[in-house]
């Protein structure tokens, strides 16, 4: 479907409805124009361009929905600037406040996650490697964690980087 499809008709159940309607709604214009034409033959040419008028409205009726749809989206991308500016939601400022917080209260579990969580971010940064191993070496006491993260540091960080990784620091833990 393509993204004009997608937008004049946003429901599936919505595209046979879609589809009746702006037939019927060709069927009157059709119509219009041939009352239109009789009109200009015949010697009674009002009641013809009276019949144009209720059919002028049905076919305005039928394709209401979709024309004014299509009729306000300029004015909806224009309020949608204004108010959504369009700012790229990119990774957060690099901040680890947090996890040395919880690593100041002894809440070495939650430092952790909250290290990992920015790793996400920050996939480079040798700091949060180093932090996490200590982590997982000290206090957390989880070889196995620690061990993978000097995997992902081995895949993310420069051999120097990566060779300068201490086993433990000296941190107040």
């Amino acid at each position: 479907m393509s993204r004009l499809e997608e937008y004049l008709y946003p429901m599936e159940q919505e595209r046979s409805f879609f589809s009746l309607r702006w037939s019927l709604a060709a069927g009157l214009l059709v119509a219009g124009l041939g009352a239109i034409r009789a009109a200009q033959s015949a010697e009674y040419d009002v009641i013809y361009y009276a019949l144009t008028i209720p059919l002028a409205v049905l076919m305005i009726l039928l394709t209401l929905p979709e024309t004014l749809r299509f009729a306000a989206t300029p004015v909806l991308v224009v309020i949608d600037s204004i108010v959504f500016p369009a700012v790229k939601a990119g990774r957060p400022p690099l901040d680890l406040r947090l996890g040395e917080f919880y690593g100041r209260k002894k809440r070495y579990a939650e430092a952790a996650v909250e290290y990992e969580r920015v790793r996400g971010y920050y996939p480079r940064n040798r700091v949060l490697y180093q932090r996490l191993v200590d982590l997982y070496e000290g206090p957390l006491h989880q070889p196995e964690k620690s061990r993978r993260v000097r995997l992902r540091a081995r895949l993310w960080l420069r051999r120097r980087e990566y060779e300068n990784l201490s086993t433990v620091q000296a941190r107040a833990w």
